[in-house]
This record gives structure tokens, C-alpha cells and sequence, in this order.
């Protein structure tokens, strides 16, 4: 597995290239301001994967481009789930399970 981390403003800095990325893009999952792009083999190999890490202004530019590349690639809007509301009781019972 490759894991690339894409920040603009080193590479503007420097002369560093971007190794290319091949394969269809398979995933993502945005953590915070970073957007993961996970790309499958070429080859169609299960085991070997790329992923491309862009790091993004905040999670709402991060949650943006997920969306953009999602349907350039043909792949399902990310779905999220409104917190689900928990009374007091469910609350005290998940944290003593946590314990």
C-alpha cells in the first residue's frame, strides 16, 4: 500500500513531482481536514492499494471534495447519519458498558 499526502503549499516550494496514481478510486473517508482517496490495483489485485491523503482547509472543504471526486468517480454520496438522540438512561447504561 502507497499512502501519498497531497499538501499544495510544499509542493508549490518545492520541485518535488506527485507520483502518479493508478487504478479506479475504490473509497474515501475524510479524518478532520484530511480527505483519504483510496485507489484499487490496476492489476486488479485485492492486496495492493493506493491512497492518495489531501489535506484540505477544514472537514466542510474536506467533506466538499470527497463529494466531487465521489461523483466524478461514479461512486455513492456519502450518507451521515444525524446523531441519534439518546435519553438519560441509554446514556448511563452505553457508559457503563464502556467501564
Amino acid at each position: 500500500m502507497v499512502n501519498l499526502i497531497y499538501q499544495p503549499e510544499v509542493l508549490e516550494d518545492s520541485k518535488e513531482a506527485m507520483t502518479a496514481l493508478a487504478g479506479e478510486l475504490c473509497g474515501t473517508e475524510v479524518r478532520g481536514e484530511f480527505l483519504d482517496l483510496w485507489f484499487q490495483s490496476p492489476t486488479g489485485d485485492q492486496s495492493d492499494s493506493q491512497i492518495l491523503t489531501i489535506r484540505c482547509r477544514d472537514y466542510r472543504q474536506a467533506r466538499q471534495v470527497e463529494a466531487l471526486h465521489r461523483e466524478k468517480w461514479g461512486l455513492a454520496p456519502v450518507v451521515i447519519e444525524p446523531p441519534r438522540e439518546m435519553t438519560h438512561q441509554q446514556e448511563v447504561k452505553v457508559l457503563e458498558l464502556l467501564k
